[in-house]
């Protein structure tokens, strides 16, 4: 074996619900059991400061409690990413906030939910609009380092993960890819000793164009946007930390269903292929039109649809990204990626994209093309000891015709499976 469950490295950002009403509750239920039978075993879920300290030093675990409680009894792993401060932590109604009130709450939080939550996101996108009134890297670079020493201090297996920055927020302030990355570890260099990975959040250009679209370091696909982030740490001498991907996703109100569901699992099988830790889907569940803000396209991310009535018995089918990216799931379960020189992901000079991983008894490929309406006649000789099973598209489950061992690839990904004799 040479790698880790594939499977265990999909995950899934959630915004559910935690408190204890009747419409939560059912919320919840739907969401988790969606993700014990998609096989998802990760979940990155808002650990909301205001929520936990809602004054000072006066902490609130409740809600909190019974959401892990509850992730934990279907088998499901959490990253916590922690964000959101109260008001009395930011007395200027900014994102101004003392490093040591977040490094007491890193402290807490790492003692309170020892042994029951590993994976700890230190804020969310502060190279965007989620750190007021405008990005300031070196501050947050400052309360990282306050709150990873505080949580390295009360838990030594603690996986630490620095905010995920959000790759358009760079490129459209017309800066390379991952300048927010550079500059933090470059405010904070004892930062990079604390962390045990680095997050990203490689949204593909405005959110709309597909995984493998490119035009140069100005427009990067999300390959290169991981080469990119390696660069990054390998010039800060911490290139053997982990990229975590946690968060990558589309909008129906931006891109059609189908082209969602294509861009998310061909997305994320890029990104594993890249060596990401975690590939995280953007988002669980659609929001709520009525508190949404049209224009950031919130109620179109979601796997699956949003429930307007979550106490009656009519439960919203699933988006057909849920589905493919559920059955991407199950397909990688026990699985470890396979390199060679047939089969690399890397485009083969024909538009051709590839994906090989395997088991213990099977062998699964992934072929697809990049471009809408192209296909490509493919080569698909049956591997030394392994027998073909069956060849389906991912995200349309429509049977392939594998014909004189060859295959017609387009951009919906073509799924050989094969069992070895």
């Amino acid at each position: 074996m040479t790698g880790p469950d594939l499977a265990d490295r999909l995950c899934v950002n959630s915004h559910m619900p935690v408190d204890d009403c009747d419409a939560s509750r059912a919320r919840r239920v739907v969401e988790m059991d969606w993700l014990s039978d998609a096989g998802i075993r990760c979940v990155r879920l808002d650990f909301r400061w205001w929520r936990i300290e809602p004054a000072p030093e006066q902490f609130n675990f409740a809600d909190y409690d019974r959401v892990i409680d509850e992730l934990s009894a279907r088998g499901v792993t959490t990253i916590a990413l922690v964000s959101a401060a109260p008001d009395w932590a930011r007395p200027g109604g900014d994102s101004t906030i003392d490093p040591a009130i977040f490094g007491r709450l890193m402290r807490v939080l790492g003692q309170h939910f020892a042994g029951r939550i590993q994976l700890w996101e230190l804020w969310n996108e502060p190279n965007w609009i989620f750190w007021e009134p405008e990005p300031d890297l070196h501050a947050y670079a400052r309360l990282a380092v306050s709150g990873a020493t505080a949580l390295r201090e009360v838990s030594a297996s603690a996986i630490i993960l620095s905010a995920g920055m959000l790759s358009l927020a760079d490129l459209l302030r017309g800066e390379a890819v991952w300048q927010s990355v550079d500059t933090t570890l470059t405010a904070a260099p004892a930062l990079a000793g604390l962390l045990n990975g680095i997050a990203l959040h490689p949204y593909t250009w405005l959110q709309t164009w597909r995984p493998e679209r490119s035009e140069g370091p100005e427009r990067p696909s999300i390959a290169e946007m991981f080469d990119a982030a390696a660069t990054v740490t390998a010039n800060h001498h911490v290139g053997h930390l982990p990229l975590y991907d946690t968060e990558t996703g589309w909008s129906t109100h931006l891109v059609g269903e189908t082209d969602k569901a294509r861009y998310l699992v061909r997305a994320a099988l890029i990104a594993l292929a890249s060596g990401a830790a975690r590939f995280t889907a953007f988002n669980l569940s659609g929001a709520d039109p009525a508190e949404s803000v049209p224009a950031a396209a919130e109620t179109g991310y979601g796997l699956l649809r949003w429930d307007p009535d979550p106490l009656d018995s009519d439960i919203p089918a699933p988006e057909p990204a849920g589905i493919a990216f559920a059955r991407l799931a199950r397909l990688l379960q026990q699985c470890w990626l396979i390199h060679d020189s047939a089969w690399t992901w890397i485009p083969r000079g024909d538009g051709l994209f590839s994906v090989t991983c395997r088991s213990a008894d099977r062998l699964v490929r992934f072929l697809w093309t990049s471009e809408p309406e192209r296909t490509v006649t493919v080569a698909v000789p049956t591997p030394s000891g392994f027998a073909p099973v069956s060849a389906t598209t991912l995200v349309s489950v429509t049977p392939a015709n594998v014909i004189a061992r060859q295959a017609l690839v387009g951009d919906d990904p073509l799924i050989l499976e094969y069992r070895s004799r």
